[in-house]
């Protein structure tokens, strides 16, 4: 029967296995704590539904619905935004072959209503929509956010594939 005195009194100590056991864990545990924050991504800006995201990197297709990371370096921002983040995720729109349709400030995609864009952000800064008729461009994809303020490709128009670093996977 095992009980504290017995252990205290036979002066117990972790057999070998004990020990490796232990050492292993905590080696497998700080592997896991290293590698997890360059796959989780957090987004404090209210233009999509969810919060945080799990990311997969070295995709090479985007579909429509999926969540994309991309590099915000190039894109031009409007006076009233800064420049504090290099990158963003919005959801794909439409990707390089389907039709996007501009009509107004109504976006479509192959007669799927996407998205209004506004003529005015928030602070009440001109935001001039982009305009186009047409197949989506090889490389290129129209990403777009959940919100009617979200700042995407309504209004810089489309990112470059080589831009997007990884698929984010929402989880809330």
């Amino acid at each position: 029967m095992w009980n504290l005195s017995t252990l205290e009194n036979n002066n117990w100590r972790p057999k070998k296995w004990d020990r490796l056991f232990s050492v292993l864990l905590c080696g497998l545990a700080l592997l896991i704590g290293l590698k997890i924050p360059e796959h989780i991504s957090v987004t404090m800006t209210p233009s999509l539904n969810y919060r945080v995201f799990f990311l997969r990197y070295g995709i090479d297709v985007f579909h429509q619905g999926e969540y994309a990371l991309f590099s915000i370096s190039e894109i031009p921002l409007p006076a009233s935004h800064t420049r504090k983040e290099k990158v963003a995720i919005k959801r794909v729109g439409c990707r390089e072959g389907q039709v996007l349709q501009a009509k107004g400030l109504d976006f479509y995609c192959n007669g799927t209503f996407l998205g209004k864009a506004k003529t005015h952000d928030k602070q009440g800064t001109p935001s001039p929509p982009f305009s186009y008729d047409g197949p989506v461009p090889p490389d290129r994809y129209f990403v777009v956010g959940d919100s009617i303020d979200s700042y995407d490709s309504r209004y810089f128009g489309f990112i470059r594939k080589e831009d997007i670093h990884a698929r984010a996977y929402p989880i809330f």
